[in-house]
């Protein structure tokens, strides 16, 4: 399948779910390449996600969402919780400073966007 078969297929949802992949690898202070070490995928694909451009498959919403300490329904809504948990690779766990952050504190309500950042 060329790109623009990928393209076609990509929808509201996926740039949604591309969007909250890259609020929560920010919010852990992962770059795209320590998120692809833990996923065991392509850190270019990983960015096609984040961006929309291409659709992430619900096996890989789970393995993800391990990766960002989130529930998988928080990626996708329509994420399956009965299959078993995906291996996250934890020799590539980043080390971390931060404590976790509580996210809805960083969400406006009325425009559900959250703060404006710098980098990736």
């Amino acid at each position: 399948m060329g790109t623009s078969g990928i393209l076609a297929s990509v929808t509201l949802l996926d740039a949604r779910i591309g969007h909250i992949i890259k609020r929560e690898r920010r919010r852990k202070k992962l770059t795209l390449v320590d998120l692809s070490l833990l996923v065991g995928a392509n850190h270019s694909t990983l960015s096609n996600y984040e961006s929309g451009k291409r659709r992430v498959p619900p096996e890989r919403v789970t393995t993800l969402a391990q990766a960002l300490d989130i529930d998988p329904r928080l990626i996708d809504p329509r994420a399956d919780q009965d299959g078993d948990p995906p291996k996250v690779r934890p020799e590539h766990t980043p080390k971390s400073n931060t404590a976790p952050v509580d996210v809805s504190a960083l969400v406006c309500a009325p425009c559900r966007k959250g703060p404006k950042t710098r980098g990736n």
